[in-house]
């Protein structure tokens, strides 16, 4: 069978868009074929975050690193939605309007207002470049930190929840679990109504 071909524009059956990058996608592919390398890439990644851990030393490594960050931007603000109101929107398309204003005035310095502080807007235009890609990269590693966080955490709430149906199996023969059996009862049900996580029968 030679299953169905890949076309450019097509929408996978797992509701992602093919893109160049896509696993298993090659010219002639089929669509089988980026499914399997898909599935073989999701079992990959899930037995490495399995067998994942953080060493003290790299926790150390990474928190300072974010406290780099945020000592390298002394001037970063909090802006209320008030605040928000009175600033031009700047969406992904801004900042090409903005390089291109900043060609204009720079090519034709004769036509800006003698106020205009055009030092001003280049430097302006520079930072706004440079926020831009750091927010690109901020929120790839964002991404990748959600991703990580419902990885591990479905793992940790399986076993949690083993663990549960332990103490409570055990009770018969060790009544003195009933207070930790009564405590995981109760928090459970707390992180079942956050995650959607089906609540186990109650002992």
């Amino acid at each position: 069978m030679a299953g169905t071909p890949l076309r450019w524009d097509m929408i996978l059956p797992n509701g992602e868009p093919l893109r160049f990058n896509t696993p298993g996608a090659k010219w002639n592919g089929t669509v089988e074929e980026v499914m399997a390398a898909i599935a073989q890439q999701q079992n990959n990644m899930a037995n490495d975050i399995n067998a994942a851990e953080l060493s003290d030393a790299d926790i150390q490594a990474i928190t300072d690193a974010f406290a780099t960050i945020n000592s390298k931007l002394p001037f970063a603000v909090a802006l209320t939605n008030k605040d928000k109101k009175g600033i031009f929107k700047a969406g992904p398309k801004s900042l090409s309007f903005v390089e291109s204003a900043r060609d204009a005035a720079g090519n034709n310095p004769t036509i800006l207002a003698g106020n205009f502080d055009a030092t001003g807007f280049q430097r302006h235009v520079k930072l706004f470049q440079q926020a831009s890609n750091f927010e690109g990269q901020a929120n790839e590693l964002a991404e990748k930190l959600k991703a990580i966080k419902i990885a591990i955490g479905g793992i940790a709430m399986g076993e949690g929840r083993d663990v549960y149906t332990y103490a409570k199996a055990a009770l018969k023969k060790t009544p003195g679990l009933q207070p930790v059996v009564d405590q995981l009862a109760d928090r459970f049900k707390h992180a079942s109504s956050d995650s959607g996580t089906p609540t186990p029968p109650t002992p």
